[in-house]
């Protein structure tokens, strides 16, 4: 029952998407025929614009260089931790090792994929939303890239200490509504680079850990790490309206120093029985509430593009389905489904 219900979703999500491409890709999930079983036999086979969806699979779907306009589409993440956003609670995420935008891909997106490693050199106007990182980004001579709504699991080493390094000549680059869920024990293993001649809107994000930024506005974030330099940087920036347990000096009046780790999210520092994500819900007279710019919240949960649980991604799915066992040629059986938009 549940493949089926699954490819209901999947053919309303077609229907939604009016009449594009979409190229199937399944290594694993019993019962579903797709058309390819790598990620990029599916980019190779696909044209200007496709939409490849990745179904939940334990195996991974391998490395890909995008070299042309793409949207890609995966399950999300953590979903068995959220029950309620859907009826299917499959353990499993779309894996993809690593995932490269080469000369041709402006313009693409990238979304509810569980990814290693994210490498752009040149390339512009790509987004990666509601996606899982477990490694690193490496960002190169850039325009208007756009991370928003993920969640960052880095499982990298001390070679590459970073999950965002935007090198150099990074313009418009957008961090916003991400958890950076890492941390780690050593001080020189760092969250965000943002380095010279580059400019970044910060805004709207959970850190745990520190992070370096130059030439950035950074507001409504949380910081919750407890050390007084967890921003290493703190020149050529704009700090406002963010909440940090470090008694951080030097970044303004609109920002709130020395906050209690235990008076901000719901599941932190503790998590008790809260998702990864879910326990950055901020707690019942937090004061993150309303402290962000505007009278808005700080943290994840807030914004124009608030954090949704899982990276559920923006297409239809099932999250109630009530159905007979049995029925007949007669009368036939009578399913009750309720979908939700996921926007």
């Amino acid at each position: 029952m549940k493949n089926q219900l699954l490819i209901l979703a999947l053919t309303i999500f077609g229907t939604a998407l009016f009449g594009q491409n979409i190229i199937n890709v399944n290594n694993t999930f019993s019962g579903v025929t797709t058309q390819h079983t790598t990620l990029a036999a599916a980019v190779a086979a696909a044209s200007e614009g496709d939409i490849t969806y990745l179904y939940p699979s334990s195996t991974s779907y391998g490395s890909v260089t995008i070299n042309i306009k793409l949207t890609i589409i995966g399950p999300g993440y953590y979903v068995q931790q959220n029950p309620s956003l859907q009826i299917n609670t499959y353990v499993s995420n779309g894996v993809v090792d690593n995932l490269t935008f080469a000369a041709g891909s402006n313009g693409s997106l990238v979304t509810g994929v569980d990814i290693n490693i994210i490498v752009t050199n040149g390339q512009a106007n790509i987004a990666i939303t509601r996606c899982k990182i477990k490694a690193y980004c490496n960002l190169d001579n850039t325009n208007n890239i756009l991370f928003e709504g993920c969640y960052f699991e880095w499982t990298g080493n001390s070679t590459s200490p970073h999950t965002i390094l935007a090198n150099a000549n990074n313009n418009g680059l957008i961090i916003r509504n991400n958890i950076f869920g890492v941390a780690k024990g050593n001080a020189g293993w760092l969250e965000i680079v943002i380095c010279g001649n580059c400019t970044a809107i910060v805004e709207n994000n959970v850190f745990r850990w520190y992070n370096y930024f130059f030439n950035s506005i950074v507001r409504n974030n949380i910081f919750l790490h407890n050390a007084t330099n967890v921003i290493q940087n703190y020149t050529g920036n704009s700090y406002l309206n963010n909440i940090l347990v470090g008694n951080q000096t030097g970044l303004g009046s609109t920002n709130i120093i020395a906050v209690p780790e235990t008076s901000i999210c719901e599941g932190y520092p503790t998590q008790g029985s809260r998702s990864f994500d879910d326990r950055y819900m901020l707690k019942t007279g937090s004061p993150a509430i309303g402290a962000g710019i505007g009278g808005i919240d700080c943290g994840v949960f807030a914004g124009s593009t608030p954090y949704k649980l899982s990276g559920i991604p923006f297409v239809p799915l099932i999250y109630q389905a009530n159905a007979p066992t049995t029925g007949n040629a007669t009368t036939g059986i009578n399913v009750n489904v309720k979908i939700r938009a996921n926007n």
